[in-house]
């Protein structure tokens, strides 16, 4: 969400573009394709034979590139010393100016996911150094927990209180997480849509709970 959120507002600049994923693991040359695939260098994704060739390329192009914000989800899947170092020697591009003298990063890297990717990224020192900022999302209070289900809700155009209260307070098995909140209150949905109730009560949402717990 906070990613989306991210993306939005780069759109709104015209210097730079965003480029986001999910990290699948594999070998690093598959990610290097995917980085140039979606900056528009498609023509080059089956003929570079290794990530350098991805980053030499760049290199090339920089003076025509804008700063791009390069976001990666899932990032604790990245263990491998070989994408550490594609995604360290992209943060060493420079844009230029016309007379090539670097002027600004070409990329910012963000890398987002559980607390094992900062550990990991830790582990990295020459990556660490280049990475200004790491940031912990607390998990939802309770009252953040009714504030956040009640905006999805009011977004949706549906009736904030679609959901009573007590059926809100079950949400504190969730632990705060936005993506389990999420799963719980769309099997809470279904079953309240079965059941043919205006309103989600405390029983439907802790049958919900116990299904998405059992999966």
């Amino acid at each position: 969400m906070v990613l989306e959120l991210l993306a939005q507002e780069v759109g709104k600049d015209n210097d730079s573009s965003y480029i986001g994923f999910d990290y699948v693991k594999g070998e690093t040359l598959t990610l290097a394709r995917h980085v140039l695939a979606m900056m528009g260098f498609a023509e080059l994704v089956q003929t570079i034979t290794t990530p350098f060739d991805a980053v030499s390329f760049l290199r090339q192009k920089r003076a025509n590139m804008k700063h791009t914000v390069l976001a990666i989800d899932e990032a604790q899947a990245i263990t491998d010393n070989d994408t550490f170092d594609f995604l360290q020697l992209l943060l060493n591009i420079s844009l230029v100016d016309r007379k090539m003298q670097p002027i600004s990063p070409a990329f910012t890297l963000i890398l987002a996911g559980y607390i094992d990717a900062e550990h990991l990224m830790f582990q990295k020192e020459s990556l660490c150094q280049r990475l200004q900022i790491a940031w912990t999302l607390e998990p939802l209070n309770q009252q953040q927990v009714v504030e956040y289900v009640q905006h999805r809700i009011r977004v949706a155009g549906g009736d904030i209180w679609l959901f009573d209260q007590e059926a809100l307070d079950e949400l504190a098995v969730a632990g705060g997480i936005p993506r389990m909140i999420n799963n719980i209150c769309d099997v809470a949905l279904m079953l309240g849509y079965a059941a043919n109730v205006r309103q989600v009560n405390r029983s439907i949402m802790q049958q919900a709970v116990q299904e998405v717990l059992r999966r």
